[in-house]
């Protein structure tokens, strides 16, 4: 069954084996009426509020960022899921931005049948989660974290819904992804923050994750503090010298702590929303643009379905290669600078000891404590403790990442 649908198996006069699913025939207006009910007790509550002078100074600073703004992003993409055309469009845009993984495909659309309330797809030969062996749902989960990353940090065209539901593991080893109604578009400098902040977790600097979060819109800029929630919001500080925001080193350090004390900090991206949340928003100020809520929510279906398979299944270190090709092609201006200054010299030549060093570290790395499987995309790391997984990993992707780019049309950052 899907939420706005049903879906049925049936054969097509020419004899091919399809999937069904139709619209509900009262889904449009069941969603008019939800969403028409939550703005009508929003502006009630929101004139109650003025009426009585009750607006607290953290809903004034949050005015922008309220629920109102997330149930009409909520509204307007549920109305783009009910299109089935839309959807159509959307499963091939898929498959097609992430073809060069080579193990990720959609369902193949039979258009003559389908129409804005009826999309009839072809039969997916494989099984969900719950059919496969512990090797068969470890490979697919492996490959739905990969596609999600890359799709996050390379494409910027994102499946906001990975749930079990909409992952299949196919008969010829490849991942299918289903369902594209709920789908995000990510902007280049949020795929490189997210980029930088996967490798800073990894590597446990809490600074780079700071820029990252500070740089995706995540924390307010400069950075905000109160000591308690009786005081307002105000600008921690700015250096009067070199006009550095003192925010960052303060909010890294308060962070550091709290990833230490919660379990799983630098392998589970749960351990990080809860440090987030618990620990650090009731002292800095943070906004969740209902575009973060998406990539939340899709980062945190793919850890619950790993959890099943592997409980030490660390998304990082999976998640790695993906955030180091986008390190290393960098797209806007202030990422081309900061990639520039890490293997550049002020006079802009290149610094060959810090080129071959990352080169180095890899060949160090390869040797008993690590298994290449029969797909070289998917490497698994065998040793005693996650501080050397974490390292042999980054060796291993930081390689493959600058010779694989160095022959692409992506690494013309790399090679100027």
């Amino acid at each position: 069954a899907a939420s706005l649908g049903q879906v049925y198996r049936a054969m097509t006069h020419e004899g091919i084996d399809v999937a069904v699913k139709v619209q509900r025939p009262d889904a449009m207006s069941i969603l008019a009426k939800d969403a028409m009910c939550f703005r009508v007790l929003l502006a009630i509550r929101d004139f109650v509020k003025v009426v009585t002078n009750s607006e607290t100074n953290d809903e004034k600073v949050r005015k922008k960022q309220d629920i109102g703004t997330v149930i009409n992003r909520v509204a307007r993409d549920i109305l783009r899921e009910i299109d089935y055309e839309q959807e159509a469009q959307n499963s091939k845009k898929y498959r097609d931005s992430l073809a060069f993984l080579g193990f990720v495909t959609t369902p193949t659309v039979v258009h003559e049948y389908s129409s804005k309330r009826v999309l009839v797809t072809e039969w997916v030969k494989g099984d969900h989660l719950d059919k496969l062996s512990t090797e068969e749902g470890l490979a697919m989960t492996r490959m739905a974290v990969e596609a999600c990353t890359a799709s996050l940090v390379l494409t910027g065209y994102v499946h906001a819904d990975p749930h079990e539901g909409n992952l299949m593991f196919s008969n010829d080893g490849r991942i299918v992804f289903l369902d594209f109604g709920l789908m995000s578009e990510v902007d280049d400098f949020i795929m490189e923050a997210f980029a930088r902040g996967i490798q800073g977790t990894l590597a446990e600097d809490w600074r780079e994750v700071t820029k990252a979060f500070k740089d995706s819109g995540f924390i307010t800029d400069p950075i905000s503090y109160r000591a308690n929630d009786k005081e307002k919001w105000h600008t921690f500080g700015i250096d009067e010298v070199t006009g550095e925001d003192l925010g960052l080193a303060q909010l890294a350090q308060d962070m550091e702590k709290g990833m230490k004390k919660v379990e799983g900090g630098t392998s589970r991206f749960g351990a990080l929303a809860t440090v987030l949340n618990k620990e650090l928003s009731p002292n800095w100020l943070m906004f969740t643009p209902p575009y973060v809520l998406l990539l939340i929510r899709t980062f945190l279906t793919l850890e619950g379905i790993a959890a099943k398979v592997d409980p030490d299944f660390n998304i990082y270190e999976t998640a790695m290669p993906w955030a180091m090709r986008r390190a290393l092609s960098p797209m806007t201006e202030d990422g081309i600078k900061a990639f520039r200054s890490t293997l550049l010299t002020e006079s802009n030549r290149i610094q060959w000891a810090r080129l071959m060093d990352l080169l180095k570290e890899n060949d160090a790395g390869v040797g008993d404590n690590r298994d290449i499987t029969e797909d070289p995309d998917l490497v698994e790391i065998d040793t005693e403790t996650s501080e050397l997984k974490s390292k042999a990993a980054t060796q291993h992707v930081v390689a493959d990442a600058l010779g694989t780019l160095l022959g692409s049309s992506e690494g013309k950052t790399l090679r100027r």
